[in-house]
């Protein structure tokens, strides 16, 4: 395990560099996009910056529609370690959900925590207020989520951000977000023989095994 501070990740690339005449879709027109049928609910995107970005899950090369093996299973074993520890009353874990983050975007972060119940968002999606927890699985897509998802989630104030390190089998944890910097400061890289602990409420804490989730090297 190894403890670090403050880090600057590097700026969020602007997918459309130089481009101007862009007009970025807001929440509430991505949502009723979805709901209308002309994004299905379910399609391999997220709203970010105003902007639908394919969403990369691919183990490395691939197809980037298709979920990698490797990047399915350890999404599944980490969201069931957590939710087996989870007091349901209180918080939940989901999986390829999304949150809003208003105005422009509507992450769908490989697994999280958020405060309260399910039926707490029959009616509404959880807001990045709601966050406990944010993990991205990474691979392919690990420039990407040091980068700009780094940059978003502090952004928003959210607590706790894990990047799970598929190629280095580490688990990049970051915590106490400065939001008007959108940079975490504190961080820790846990090792496969590592376990990770964290408070995600005063009430409700967090300890799981990185080599209950990670594969072999």
């Amino acid at each position: 395990m190894t403890t670090g501070a403050a880090a600057t990740p590097t700026e969020a690339q602007h997918l459309l560099v130089g481009e101007t005449n862009v007009m970025p879709l807001r929440v509430e027109q991505y949502q009723k996009m979805v709901e209308i049928g002309m994004l299905p609910e379910h399609a391999s995107v997220e709203l970010l910056d105003g902007l639908l970005v394919i969403k990369d899950r691919r183990d490395g090369e691939g197809d980037i529609m298709t979920e990698g093996r490797f990047h399915r299973a350890i999404r599944g074993l980490l969201a069931e370690l957590i939710a087996d520890q989870l007091d349901r009353s209180i918080a939940f874990v989901d999986q390829n959900s999304p949150f809003e983050l208003k105005p422009f975007s509507v992450p769908e972060p490989d697994v999280y925590v958020a405060r309260g119940t399910r039926r707490d968002y029959f009616q509404k999606l959880p807001a990045a207020s709601d966050m406990l927890l944010v993990a991205e699985i990474a691979h392919s897509s690990l420039p990407g989520d040091r980068s700009s998802k780094f940059a978003r989630y502090a952004s928003a104030g959210i607590p706790n951000y894990w990047i799970v390190n598929v190629p280095a089998s580490i688990v990049e944890a970051w915590s106490a977000p400065v939001p008007e910097k959108n940079i975490y400061t504190k961080s820790t890289v846990y090792q496969r023989d590592d376990t990770i602990s964290l408070d995600l409420l005063p009430d409700l804490g967090l300890t799981v095994a990185a080599k209950d989730f990670l594969p072999e090297e």
